[in-house]
């Protein structure tokens, strides 16, 4: 005799059957398969079917993405934090390269002639560096982020990538604590420990992007990257915003509290990100097996075999074939274009604001965060002009591709230039 099971949906039927079940089959263990659209269900322990229990389960893969985010936002915040605060560090009355005027600012304007009052400037300006000193500073993190690239993604291979991003987060958040004493010490040494800062922020992004392929199945890769790089938008948002409001404010100490706010965060990320995140989902010991079984079946073969032996011969990377690859350097010529609008934008916009607009610090910070929210929104429509042109089968991937860089590069360049021009 066999007995038909399976779940009800509503409590009345579930009762009525379970008091037959239970007269005829006390001590039948019932088990069941549970539906893949309650997968959060399990059996209560007697096993049986009419008592399912609702189980509180947070994704594993949500928390990594999660405090992957956070971990870019502060890899970003503190990146131009230092655009805003360094404003409030420069007595820029000692230097005048710029602006001849120390009390009003004129705008020379064809429709309108006005004559706008400076406002007061913050106190706390302690060191008179002049623009040269001002740029080897802001340059000076790109030089160590620029040659632990390679090393970065050698050595989440070989170490894991939890490691080498969580190492890097801290060690730029730690030494960012450390600028304010830095530039007491002076200029010399502020630039020496933004160097070291960049060699560990440059570990950070081919890292997080292992992590991904380690986490992410093949359906949500790109839903999971791009909510983690979503951090860098946001970063550099409330980054600009909050450190000109702190560069303000006596009370809190002025711009020394932006460098002791954000390096404190990170090292709060550092704790939660080394105790809750694991290199790989099978090294989890909390995951369910739902879960691992979703990743792992969605993730690539080539992925797969790469990973189930390090004793395994790893592929060889052609690196002739990709230096000499035409597509590979109209990548990197595009990419180059696009990071010198960027730094151009983080580094200098807000020296100007201050020192040629004559606006206040907290002005400054908030306007130099505009462009990065209206970046939020493009990016948004533009993923979605994208995924319409790719279903309309009327226009190529790479024209796709090709069309979206053209537009976001040119303008990006040309609207730059004509907001310093005017």
């Amino acid at each position: 005799m066999t007995l038909k099971t399976r779940a009800w949906s509503s409590p009345k039927d579930g009762n009525k059957h379970q008091a037959f079940a239970e007269k005829r089959f006390p001590s039948l263990l019932v088990t069941a398969k549970l539906s893949l659209r309650r997968p959060n269900c399990r059996l209560s322990e007697m096993g049986s079917l009419y008592q399912l229990k609702e189980r509180v389960y947070f994704p594993k893969r949500c928390i990594f993405m999660i405090l992957g985010f956070f971990g870019t936002f502060l890899l970003y915040a503190t990146r131009v934090n230092l655009s805003v605060a360094i404003v409030a560090m420069v007595n820029d009355s000692e230097h005048h390269e710029f602006n001849p005027f120390n009390n009003s600012v004129k705008c020379y304007n064809q429709l309108r002639n006005d004559t706008h009052p400076a406002k007061n400037v913050q106190k706390g300006m302690k060191y008179n560096w002049d623009s040269k000193i001002q740029g080897l500073i802001l340059s000076s993190a790109y030089y160590g982020f620029f040659f632990t690239q390679l090393p970065g993604g050698i050595l989440s291979e070989r170490i894991g990538a939890k490691w080498i991003y969580g190492s890097g987060v801290l060690i730029s958040n730690v030494l960012y604590l450390l600028l304010p004493f830095a530039a007491s010490l002076g200029y010399e040494v502020f630039i020496a420990i933004r160097v070291i800062e960049g060699f560990a922020e440059g570990l950070t992004f081919p890292a997080i992007n292992f992590a991904i392929s380690n986490w992410s199945p093949k359906s949500e890769r790109s839903r999971i990257s791009s909510i983690i790089f979503l951090g860098i938008p946001f970063g550099m948002i409330i980054g600009m915003t909050v450190s000109g409001v702190l560069s303000s404010t006596e009370f809190l100490g002025g711009w020394p509290s932006t460098f002791y706010l954000f390096g404190s965060c990170g090292i709060l990320w550092f704790i939660f990100w080394s105790t809750l995140v694991y290199e790989t989902p099978k090294d989890h010991p909390y995951i369910s097996a739902e879960e691992l079984a979703y990743i792992q079946d969605g993730q690539t073969e080539s992925f797969t075999v790469l990973h189930e032996n390090n004793n395994n011969r790893k592929p060889v990377v052609p690196w002739k074939d990709i230096f000499s690859s035409l597509p590979v350097w109209a990548v990197i010529i595009a990419h180059l274009g696009n990071a010198y609008a960027l730094v151009l934008l983080l580094a200098e916009m807000p020296t100007y604001f201050r020192q040629v607009l004559q606006l206040d610090i907290q002005t400054d910070g908030l306007l130099s965060a505009i462009p990065y929210v209206c970046q939020i929104v493009s990016s948004a429509a533009s993923s979605y002009i994208a995924d319409r042109l790719r279903m309309s089968n009327k226009i190529s991937i790479t024209s796709i591709r090709k069309i979206m860089n053209s537009i976001e590069r040119d303008k990006r360049k040309s609207l730059t230039g004509f907001n310093f021009g005017f």
